[in-house]
């Protein structure tokens, strides 16, 4: 009897600790997360849009080990669902690489690929879901295509001009930033004519007559949402980023970064408030500024995904058409789950060792005391 007991005990302590690891420890980390409060400004409203932002979840689809692919998939899923049910978002951003092969997966890995990411990360029905393509996805600026880019845009079809509740977010393909395929040019094209648009909200009357056939939008400075971050040397220049042994790792120009041409290309055509943008795997602040002297800050959000990182993380935003503030919710540590797992099992050991240890029978000399060991033992082993 005493066997069984301690059996049961034991795949009773196992079922709580992976009960903890693989769905109480997402809770736990996402009920410390809390929407930003917007700071009052003369009369307006100090609501706003709330945004949950995440980057670089790297779907493995096919490739990769099968255990590899279960992990993480499950991770990424668990603590999505957990911070869309607690938190209750309007709208979703995922800022590229939603795939780890997208760019060369044939039409049947791609269907696969798009299937997994819609089950990890669905949304109810009251939360919109807004991505824009990474060099995963569509492939850097030599790899780019009008075929993949078409792929994806079917798939996720947005204009790259949205606004919400006043709110202006411009979608950018980095990639075709710095690429001289027919694709690039009319991508650049048509954020040349977004900037033109954006121009003519906040024209005074006067000047008003050139853009009387356009449709107005918000008379809001946007927001541009894109995978790659604009041209920064390194990380050197990150303001309180969580990655400090990559501060002095060099980016290159078009691989890890914009250009410098494209950079400047972007703040001269839409003057942003606020870039946020992924691609690096960590997280930065980083300032840019223009020949006027203003700054046009930049978030860097870090991947989602616990294959890249330790400490994966997302931020919520609050945006009204002219404010916004930004936190990052930090999700459970890879090494906090292991240390758990090891822990509970080297306690599981400690126990069966002591129960094992006083079923065991001591021999003695005499006749009674052996009879009764002999007893305990054979309850032992019922």
């Amino acid at each position: 009897m005493k066997v069984l007991k301690v059996v049961g005990l034991l795949t009773l302590f196992f079922i709580s600790v992976i009960f903890y690891c693989e769905w109480i420890i997402y809770y736990q980390a996402v009920l410390r997360c809390h929407w930003p409060k917007l700071k009052h400004a003369g009369d307006e409203a100090t609501d706003g849009l709330r945004a949950l932002i995440l980057s670089d979840p790297h779907i493995l689809g096919n490739s990769g080990h099968w255990m590899d692919r279960l992990r993480r998939e499950w991770q990424m899923g668990r603590s999505f669902q957990t911070a869309v049910f607690l938190l209750e978002p309007e709208v979703v951003f995922i800022l590229g690489d939603l795939l780890h092969h997208g760019y060369h997966d044939n039409q049947q890995q791609w269907q696969h690929d798009i299937s997994r990411f819609h089950q990890i990360f669905r949304c109810p029905g009251n939360t919109e879901l807004i991505v824009v393509p990474g060099n995963h996805d569509v492939g850097y600026y030599y790899q780019l295509t009008a075929e993949k880019l078409q792929r994806f845009q079917s798939v996720f079809n947005h204009s790259a001009l949205i606004s919400r509740r006043g709110v202006n977010f411009v979608l950018v393909t980095s990639m075709a930033l710095d690429g001289d395929c027919s694709a690039c040019s009319e991508q650049q094209a048509n954020l040349n004519s977004i900037s033109l648009l954006l121009n003519c909200s906040t024209q005074t009357r006067r000047r008003r007559s050139f853009c009387r056939h356009m449709t107005p939008v918000p008379p809001s400075a946007p927001i541009i949402l894109q995978h790659f971050p604009l041209y920064r040397h390194s990380d050197s220049v990150c303001v309180g980023q969580n990655s400090s042994h990559h501060r002095h790792l060099v980016f290159r120009e078009r691989y890890d970064t914009l250009s410098q041409d494209a950079s400047q290309k972007l703040l001269w055509w839409f003057k942003p408030r606020l870039l946020l943008s992924g691609h690096t795997h960590r997280s930065c602040l980083v300032v840019h500024g223009n020949r006027e002297g203003k700054g046009h800050p930049e978030v860097s959000v870090p991947s989602f995904n616990w294959r890249n990182r330790n400490d994966p993380s997302f931020l919520l935003a609050v945006f009204s058409s002219s404010l916004y503030q930004l936190s990052e919710c930090f999700l459970p540590e890879e090494s906090t789950v292991i240390w758990v797992y090891c822990s509970a099992a080297l306690l599981a050991g400690i126990g069966t060792a002591a129960a094992y240890t006083t079923c065991m029978p001591t021999h003695t000399h005499t006749h009674t005391h052996t009879h009764t060991h002999r007893n305990d033992d054979a309850q032992c082993v019922n």
